[in-house]
């Protein structure tokens, strides 16, 4: 979750903002008055709008502004705009509410003006007039508001030139401003070499900032580019990437955790432990939705050697190899299961388990030796690979009955088939 909404969903839950000027501190502030900076700067009107109206009514917001209070008119309006607090609708009255908060100095007031002009719902279009008061908010603080302008400017949104350069000039204004998704954003653009010139040394001090400021995404970028920019045989980089790739991982980046498990494996992290590589990877490989077939392998293959663990763990080995075989089509995988099988370091689990094997190998590594068209497991390859996922479901729907249990899990896969479109491409990866 990026900071800004982060920061205002625990406002929320605590039921009080952060005080952020003297009048705030003092006694029973009203919640609109109680903002940090980092709320003033960070944190969206929509959000802010809907934590003050847990803590406040409409009703508190409107004698507020009667009070001559502009930043209570900024919520009231947003309510009013919105239908928010048991009001209706009213774009009209919101427009009058936001325009009195600008005039009287409000700077969120005016961000929430410019959009009016932008979009021209309720006022006539203004677009180089919204444009200025955007990139003036920006550039004195309004941090969340920069993304938005960079985005115009890099899409050329409502008539607007495209600017890749003015779009990377509000970029690193927002990462200035202490918006960690913008300083994530500037490390994009010198990355992609957007409206400035491509240089991945220049990425990784935004990408650093971005991590440091609760942006999870900037974590991993911060390490891969480091990476990119030394030599591969450079190990003093080894403990700042393995930071950023450990933090990354800890917030639930999976590419940082796929990185991060393959350096346990070679040792780049900082010592060699199989172990901690499989407690990275395997849940990658073994999660229901998008299963990362490559950790599969690499976990596979950490078991299987017993990178830096007393004794190979070919239990653990099979799980990831099959995974890696059996759905990803990886064929290193397969074949390294095959070794295992014919090293009797692990027997066959079910009914079927050997004739799987090499079915896949004799289709998906043309390895003739492999090759046995009398078992009803070539025969479900040899159908569905044909697009006769009917006939090749059947097929496996008996072999399922017969106690064979990549035959049951084949059979749902061919069932699904039919029905959803996720499926379809399991099915591909699965026999093509």
């Amino acid at each position: 979750m990026p900071i800004a909404a982060f920061a205002a969903a625990l406002l929320c839950a605590l039921g009080a903002f952060v005080p952020g000027s003297p009048a705030a501190a003092q006694g029973r502030a009203e919640p609109w008055n109680a903002l940090s900076i980092d709320d003033i700067t960070q944190v969206s009107t929509k959000r802010l709008t809907t934590c003050i109206l847990e803590q406040a009514t409409v009703e508190d917001l409107r004698k507020a502004t009667e009070r001559g209070d502009a930043c209570a008119a900024v919520f009231l309006a947003y309510a009013h705009k919105n239908g928010l607090g048991g009001l209706e609708v009213d774009k009209a009255k919101g427009y009058g509410l936001t325009r009195q908060s600008c005039e009287t100095g409000d700077r969120r007031g005016c961000v929430s003006l410019a959009f009016y002009l932008f979009n021209g719902k309720g006022v006539a279009a203004d677009v180089p007039r919204a444009m200025q008061m955007f990139e003036g908010a920006c550039c004195e603080g309004i941090a969340f508001i920069c993304i938005r302008v960079a985005n115009f400017h890099a899409q050329g949104t409502n008539g607007i030139r495209k600017s890749p350069s003015m779009a990377q000039r509000f970029r690193v204004e927002g990462c200035v401003g202490n918006y960690p998704i913008a300083c994530r954003y500037a490390g994009d653009g010198l990355r992609r070499g957007e409206g400035v010139p491509k240089s991945y040394e220049g990425a990784p001090p935004f990408y650093r900032l971005g991590c440091d400021g609760g942006d999870d995404v900037s974590c991993f970028y911060a390490a891969a580019t480091l990476v990119e920019t030394r030599s591969k045989s450079d190990p003093s980089i080894y403990p700042e990437v393995s930071r950023f790739y450990q933090t990354g991982c800890e917030r639930r980046v999976g590419a940082a955790c796929y990185n991060l498990g393959s350096w346990f494996i070679d040792g780049r992290a900082g010592r060699t432990d199989g172990r901690r590589a499989i407690e990275l990877l395997g849940p990658l490989c073994l999660r229901d939705k998008d299963p990362d077939i490559q950790a599969c392998n690499n976990a596979g293959t950490a078991a299987y050697r017993g990178t830096g663990m007393n004794t190979p763990d070919y239990d653990a080995a099979r799980t990831y190899y099959e995974q890696a075989c059996y759905l990803g089509a990886l064929i290193d995988s397969c074949r390294t299961l095959s070794d295992i099988f014919g090293d009797r370091q692990i027997t066959p689990s079910y009914a079927g388990e050997r004739e799987w094997l090499n079915a896949q190998l004799c289709f998906k590594a043309a390895a003739g030796d492999y090759c046995d068209a009398r078992t009803d497991q070539h025969r479900v390859y040899r159908l569905a690979r044909k697009g006769s996922y009917g006939e090749a479901q059947i097929v496996s729907a008996n072999l399922c009955a017969r106690g064979d249990g990549l035959g049951c899990k084949f059979q749902e896969v061919l069932l699904a088939y039919k029905n959803e479109a996720e499926a379809r491409g399991v099915c591909r990866k699965l026999f093509s």
